[in-house]
């Protein structure tokens, strides 16, 4: 059975992954990013040092802010994806729920607050919570001790084959959000989400789980 569902929020809960974009480009000056490198600077582990490889400079505590600013305005129009609400408001009652996102914590605050999506939710990671980033298992397994319960028993949605690594190197249950910003068929995840709804379904079943992935 399982006792908890733990999501990743960009590109599965939230469609923001654009929006964060636009921020960054506001406070830079810089055209729309491309989308391949919005994916290179997400991996960066900081707004400080995705802004200072945007600018070629250093960007300090006046630009980080100037971004939290920019994103603010940019996640007015920030709309979680279809049927996500709804999901996690069927969620409330049965299990626990929660977040662990590679973004910060101002920027999570900002989106989640933004969507409505906060006060449905349980307990929230973000990367900053935790010393290692994903693929590590780090922030899931705060996440599911904070939800009081083991890994083994918590589902972890993301749409990213990162997401899906982590939930793996925890020893959870990897699902696959194909509606999300990158999902690719075929990779890692047991069990694959057509949709949020989807969720639910997984909830009473054991999806089969694949061999623990190496810990880098």
């Amino acid at each position: 059975m399982v006792a908890a569902v733990v999501w990743d929020m960009d590109g599965t809960l939230l469609d923001s992954v654009d929006a964060i974009a636009a921020a960054f480009a506001a406070v830079t000056g810089r055209p729309p990013i491309p989308p391949a490198e919005v994916e290179r600077l997400f991996r960066l582990p900081t707004p400080a040092a995705i802004l200072t490889d945007l600018a070629g400079t250093d960007a300090g505590p006046a630009e980080v802010d100037a971004f939290y600013a920019a994103l603010a305005v940019e996640a007015e129009g920030v709309e979680p994806y279809p049927g996500v609400h709804d999901v996690l408001a069927a969620l409330a009652g049965r299990v626990p729920t929660g977040v662990f996102t590679g973004s910060n914590a101002v920027a999570t605050g900002i989106l989640l607050r933004a969507t409505g999506l906060h006060d449905l939710l349980d307990t929230v990671v973000a990367g900053d919570d935790v010393a290692r980033r994903k693929p590590h298992p780090d922030g899931l397994e705060l996440a599911c001790r904070r939800l009081g319960v083991a890994p083994a028993a918590a589902l972890y949605v993301g749409d990213t084959d990162s997401d899906l690594t982590t939930a793996v190197n925890a020893g959870a249950v990897p699902v696959a959000a194909a509606w999300g910003h990158n999902h690719r068929p075929g990779a890692v995840g047991a069990a694959v989400a057509a949709r949020p709804a989807d969720v639910l379904a997984l909830l009473d079943a054991g999806p089969d789980r694949p061999t623990r992935a190496a810990r880098s």
